[in-house]
């Protein structure tokens, strides 16, 4: 396993010098190819698996190494339509036409009757509506958590919104200029 990783160190840094000569080159797709390589290699080399898993589902699977845009976006897709399922049963408060009127979504966890559909749905769209909001740290103001978890998980999704859109814009703008 140790020449195994030695291995994987030595073709990490190779990969790393074709990638500054791609980028030296202005050749920014090729350059990119070789750092999804290198951290490809880099994860391999690492001797914890808990570990190597943790940066395959997230380094590689969510984000493509910082190297992919449609991965990019498509891990805050899914982040922002699982929150908006959470917020949906951690709470969030709805403003109505009279200001002072406000209106609680806080689902309990049950399979709805038929009867119950069509406001799950409207909540769930109200929900999402919010995590979107969130995650893009807009804030309209007219909807809030209502509980402390979902005050966290607001916190948490407007980190992170604000994380991926920095890390998708830089890598956009690297791709144009090189």
């Amino acid at each position: 396993a140790a020449r195994n990783a030695e291995d994987f160190k030595a073709a990490s840094r190779t990969l790393a010098a074709l990638e500054n000569v791609a980028r030296a080159n202005h050749n920014a797709s090729l350059a990119s190819d070789f750092a999804y390589g290198r951290r490809e290699c880099d994860r391999r080399a690492h001797p914890n698996a808990l570990v190597r898993l943790l940066l395959l589902i997230f380094g590689a699977g969510f984000f493509g190494w910082g190297e992919k845009l449609l991965n990019i976006a498509f891990s805050s897709v899914i982040g922002v339509l699982i929150l908006a399922f959470v917020f949906l049963f951690s709470g969030i408060n709805v403003k109505g036409a009279n200001p002072q009127e406000e209106r609680l979504i806080n689902r309990e966890f049950s399979i709805p009757r038929l009867e119950e559909t069509i406001p799950t749905a409207e909540d769930y769209f109200n929900c999402l509506y919010f995590s979107v909001v969130t995650f893009t740290t807009l804030g309209y103001g007219d909807m809030r958590p209502a509980s402390n978890w979902s005050k966290f998980l607001a916190m948490f999704e407007s980190f992170l919104g604000a994380f991926i859109i920095a890390t998708f814009a830089a890598l956009y703008l690297r791709r144009l200029l090189t």
